[in-house]
């Protein structure tokens, strides 16, 4: 694994070491919804079995949950992946667009790309900073710097291919709020996210 995705993954990770140191698509519609182009489609009496992938994304929106069922059939998903994490009193958030773009073989092929995200210093933080000898104004140049070191992930991006099961382990583990540099080691992954 490259430096770059020990800093990145996920990409929050990145802002964190930072302030270790100092202180820190196109619009989806559901499959069958009538678009402006079409009418209405009538009723179908025989639904597609739920392991087959869908022929459009399913448009998860901020639904982690959805994505994860998706997940365990590679079939084509897209979500936004809201991190939040706070660490030492930094509180900080990031997000990140995933896609599950079909299958290759036995893996998913999965897009990824950070979309953005912030970092606000907690009061039991700067009370701390302040009591370290810190000014208001050293304080407020800390958090504007965690939050321009933040902004500088944002378009990342990178494909992976990912056994379901793996895929699915990570995802597990991101909702239950763990997270490690290690995640996306038993994916075949490439880009700039990736540190390639």
């Amino acid at each position: 694994m490259s430096p770059r995705i020990r800093s990145l993954v996920p990409a929050t990770a990145a802002l964190v070491a930072i302030l270790a140191c100092r202180v820190g698509s196109l619009p989806m519609t559901e499959p069958g919804a009538p678009t402006p182009e079409q009418p209405e489609a009538a009723p179908t009496q025989a639904a597609p079995p739920a392991a087959t992938p869908t022929a459009f994304p399913l448009a998860c929106g901020e639904d982690t949950a959805c994505f994860l069922q998706a997940a365990a059939s590679c079939s084509p998903a897209n979500v936004t992946w809201t991190t939040e994490l706070d660490m030492m009193g930094m509180l900080t958030t990031s997000r990140t667009l995933i896609e599950i773009r079909g299958q290759e073989g036995d893996r998913c092929l999965l897009y990824v790309r950070t979309e953005g995200g912030s970092v606000t210093f907690t009061p039991e933080l700067i009370d701390r900073l302040r009591a370290s000898g810190l000014t208001d104004e050293q304080i407020a140049e800390q958090q504007q710097q965690a939050n321009l070191s933040i902004e500088s992930t944002q378009g990342l991006e990178g494909t992976c291919r990912m056994a379901p099961s793996d895929l699915v382990a990570m995802l597990s583990r991101w909702q239950e709020g763990r997270f490690s540099t290690e995640d996306w080691e038993p994916g075949e992954c490439e880009g700039s996210m990736f540190g390639e």
